[in-house]
């Protein structure tokens, strides 16, 4: 069975939003007796830590769903007062919800919550003088955990660089990598013009690893001046499974002078393997294996014949992006 990526298509103009790191949005309603001055707590509260806060009312539109929509998509953290289940909250929670947005639930009475939220932790407050002073000591921990968890605000990417993180942690072990079918939503960030360069490295080598395919020409492109691709591909290329280790070969061939040059130190420092380099210099992997196996005459035959085969495939997969490798003559 076919299954498709999962897809927002929002009913709402808006597009492309950039996620201001600085900005708190509050969904509450804004004619009960107690909203402005609950607004006015949270406001304090959230300025205190560096973040500037609206709602809905803040910047007036002919459309208030627009702004709401635009408010939702480029604040870092949303904090949501779900007291009454008033119905425009409760919708708009629910949008954010979706798009995975950091949010932070208030309620007056936690009798009242709705059954659908009961299982996420809300801030339990009273309308009454003491509002002020249960919200100052406890929204600050709230607002502090999600500003160390989401560094950018945008879930995807927060969860992607969590990933690499312990990627790293764990010595680039192979099993940290992210999976094919998680990079698309971080290959439109980047053609929107976010530079995480680390991560589009680290995007590369999810394909280097698992297999060169379509998807795989993007990521190549994105990192042809990144030296940070340049160093982890060095690292493939040291590790012991062939496939990464030649796919890794085949990569750097496409990447700047400065990108491979990161490659080569790498290589220098760390193996004594000097021929290494001069397989992605001069793409001459036949002298490599000449030179690196040992004299079994049916070993040699056998990695001479995986060797073709696989530089058969790598031509076959990346040939839209041009410079064929001249794969190894089988022993």
């Amino acid at each position: 069975m076919h299954r498709e990526p999962m897809a927002v298509y929002p009913v709402w103009w808006g597009r492309n939003f950039v996620v201001n790191r600085e900005l708190c949005f509050v969904l509450m309603p804004f004619r009960e007796a107690w909203s402005d001055a609950i607004f006015d707590y949270v406001a304090s509260t959230a300025s205190k830590k560096g973040l500037v806060v609206k709602r809905g009312d803040s910047d007036p539109g002919t459309l208030v769903m627009e702004d709401v929509w635009r408010l939702i998509n480029e604040a870092h953290l949303i904090i949501a007062d779900v007291t009454n289940a008033n119905a425009n909250v409760m919708y708009e929670l629910g949008i954010v919800h979706t798009l995975g947005k950091p949010t932070i639930l208030l309620c007056q009475d936690v009798s009242k919550v709705p059954f659908d939220i009961q299982e996420y932790r809300h801030v339990i407050y009273a309308s009454d003088t003491n509002a002020y002073r249960t919200l100052s000591a406890k929204l600050p921990s709230h607002i502090d955990q999600i500003l160390k968890d989401s560094k950018s605000g945008v879930p995807v990417l927060d969860e992607a660089l969590t990933k690499m993180n312990l990627w790293k942690l764990h010595d680039y072990d192979y099993e940290k990598l992210l999976k094919h079918g998680s990079l698309r939503p971080l290959r439109r960030l980047l053609e929107q013009g976010s530079r995480e360069d680390e991560l589009a490295a680290y995007c590369l080598m999810t394909f280097t690893y698992y297999g060169l395919n379509d998807e795989a020409l993007f990521w190549i492109s994105a990192n042809t001046t990144n030296t940070t691709a340049g160093l982890w591909l060095a690292r493939y290329i040291l590790m012991p499974y062939l496939r990464p280790k030649f796919r890794a070969l085949y990569v750097l061939q496409f990447l700047s002078e400065l990108a491979r040059k990161s490659a080569e130190d790498y290589l220098t420092k760390e193996s004594p393997m000097h021929r290494l380099i001069a397989v992605f210099r001069g793409r001459d992997v036949e002298a490599y294996v000449t030179n690196n196996v040992n004299s079994d005459p049916d070993l040699d035959e056998r990695i001479g014949k995986f060797l073709e085969a696989e530089f058969k495939m790598l031509n076959a997969e990346l040939k839209p992006i041009g410079g064929i490798v001249q794969g190894p003559t089988a022993a």
